[in-house]
């Protein structure tokens, strides 16, 4: 079992940088720290394309998706109630909208 990878991470020049302490053929990541790390990826990126430093708190990306989705689930919502849809049909093509998205 290879021992844990540090791994500094930063943005220099308008450049996303990622640092090892250590060479390493590989490097494996739970799941949940690959999603912090591409949360933390995302946050270096969008400073490095922007020159602002994000916020704490949810990233612009997740914000971004919610908004999307949200507006898309108020139409389809809004629609399939004109259309007088059973409340567990409109359930279903909200739910399947998000899948779509996340998957």
């Amino acid at each position: 079992m290879a021992e844990p990878a540090e791994i500094a991470l930063g943005v220099e020049s308008g450049k996303v940088v990622m640092r090892w302490h250590e060479p390493a053929q590989e490097i494996r990541f739970d799941a949940e720290n690959a999603r912090v790390l591409a949360e933390a990826i995302a946050r270096a990126a969008y400073e490095a394309h922007t020159g602002i430093r994000p916020a704490d708190g949810p990233s612009q990306i997740t914000e971004q998706i919610r908004q999307r989705l949200t507006t898309r689930a108020t139409h389809v919502i809004r629609s399939m109630m004109s259309d007088h849809k059973l409340p567990a049909v409109i359930a279903v093509a909200v739910v399947d909208l998000i899948l779509r998205e996340a998957t």
